[in-house]
């Protein structure tokens, strides 16, 4: 998990837009994330296209990174929140994959 810390930084900034409203709320449930990140499960579904564009941003904002690492420190700050998001990341990243089974379905069937 702390692996991707270089990466889970870059999420911040997008995250950060998504998260003011229960951002508060995260440094409470910070020890308790786990059943904290299956409400926000519900919460993904709604912003269904925003985390199509979050994904760009991301890997744009991962470029960047890489010239700032030097302000690592900066980003120590919110070291529990950006965890949280990587863990909504993954998530939507999946969902995306089952959807895509049902494009992949109805072009079968349109197949045959």
């Amino acid at each position: 998990m702390i692996i991707t810390h270089t990466r889970t930084t870059t999420i911040i900034t997008i995250t950060t837009t998504t998260i003011t409203n229960h951002r508060h709320r995260n440094h409470h449930d910070r020890r308790r994330r786990r059943h904290h990140h299956h409400r926000q499960h519900h919460h993904q579904h709604h912003h269904h296209q925003h985390h199509q564009q979050q994904q760009q941003q991301q890997q744009q904002q991962q470029q960047q990174h890489r010239r700032r690492r030097h302000v690592h420190h900066h980003q120590h700050h919110h070291h529990q929140h950006h965890q949280q998001q990587q863990q909504q990341q993954q998530q939507q990243q999946q969902q995306h994959r089952r959807r895509r089974h049902v494009v992949t379905s109805s072009s079968s069937s349109s197949s045959s």
